[in-house]
């Protein structure tokens, strides 16, 4: 079953906080989103990584109301991200 053209939210554990890396599927193809708090601006941060081969496809401050698109080396879209709700304990990344 295919995934595109569906939002999804991606996991976050509320109870680990930051730093924490949670795997998803999206399209058949496994990914790791590791969220992090960064101290000095008091931001979030977050990563992709392609599983298959480690590849970090995506990295940037996370800002509520902001989406950024994760694209391949090709600069193909895969996914887009939209940061719902971003605090001091808690990441809510939707998927589509």
């Amino acid at each position: 079953m295919s995934t595109a053209g569906i939002v999804k939210v991606l996991p976050f554990d509320a109870k680990l906080g930051y730093p924490q890396r949670q795997r998803f599927v999206w399209n058949r193809a496994a990914y790791d989103i590791i969220y992090e708090w960064n101290q000095t601006s008091e931001m979030a941060v977050a990563k992709v990584y392609r599983v298959s081969d480690g590849e970090l496809l995506w990295i940037s401050c996370i800002v509520q109301g902001w989406a950024g698109d994760v694209k391949d080396e090709n600069s193909e879209i895969l996914m887009t991200l939209w940061f719902e709700r971003i605090t001091t304990k808690v990441a809510e990344v939707w998927i589509f």
